[in-house]
């Protein structure tokens, strides 16, 4: 439902519908962030949209992570590189069941499988296995 903190959407999903906000930006930003909170309720009124769950960037750091852990709901954490690699398949339909994929993002920094720092990434067929 959150991504990550400096060029900030949400995405509300049920069943196979998704709705993806307008883009808000960074969140270190105290605006920024009342801004991301009302497009939240306004878009979960619209829609009458109760989340379950909610999935979230690894990096404890976030702003957007903080605020998923505060949620009460069960969260799922994906890290940032393989969060690109499963967007893209998703925005060109690949099935969970589709096979092996191997993506390579080069998107600078984002929170890496030992809890590190990583630089762009491989990512193997983990993501096309994973219930995104």
């Amino acid at each position: 439902m959150s991504g990550a903190d400096l060029k900030n959407t949400f995405c509300l999903v049920r069943g196979e519908q998704a709705v993806v906000s307008q883009h808000l930006g960074d969140l270190s930003d105290d605006g920024i962030q009342a801004q991301w909170r009302e497009a939240l309720r306004l878009i979960q009124s619209i829609y009458d949209f109760t989340p379950e769950r909610i999935v979230c960037d690894a990096h404890p750091g976030y702003v957007s992570s903080q605020w998923a852990s505060e949620m009460r709901l069960p969260t799922e954490t994906v890290l940032h590189h393989h969060a690109h690699a499963a967007a893209c398949l998703a925005e060109h339909g690949w099935p969970l069941d589709g096979g092996e994929v191997i993506a390579l993002t080069v998107d600078g920094i984002g929170m890496g499988e030992n809890g590190a720092l990583w630089a762009e990434n491989v990512c193997g067929s983990i993501i096309a296995n994973a219930n995104i």
